[in-house]
């Protein structure tokens, strides 16, 4: 279900991975993503933080994160496993690498 919406928000042809680790969601794209102007990333970026920020709760539940987690970490990587974008806590907002 996640991957059907970040695809849909972001406007990504193609499907996305996602991956959940104990404090870590990595959103895989499509390496053409790389190679995105800043303008395209970042609003690749901010457009999959709003899904996950609209569905934080069920992400919490269907994948048993810690209550005390207070917002796992949201990272955008490419398929070759460039760090495209970061979650920063601090500004509330998606930085790109």
């Amino acid at each position: 279900m996640l991957n059907n919406t970040f695809k849909t928000t972001s406007g990504l042809e193609q499907c996305v991975a996602v991956k959940f680790g104990a404090d870590l969601i990595e959103v895989h794209v499509p390496q053409e993503v790389k190679y995105y102007d800043e303008k395209e990333l970042q609003m690749v970026a901010d457009s999959m933080l709003v899904v996950f920020k609209k569905n934080y709760n069920t992400i919490l539940l269907s994948n048993t994160y810690d209550d005390n987690v207070t917002m796992p970490s949201l990272w955008i990587k490419s398929e070759d496993g460039t760090t495209l974008a970061t979650y920063s806590v601090w500004s509330d907002s998606m930085k790109l690498k």
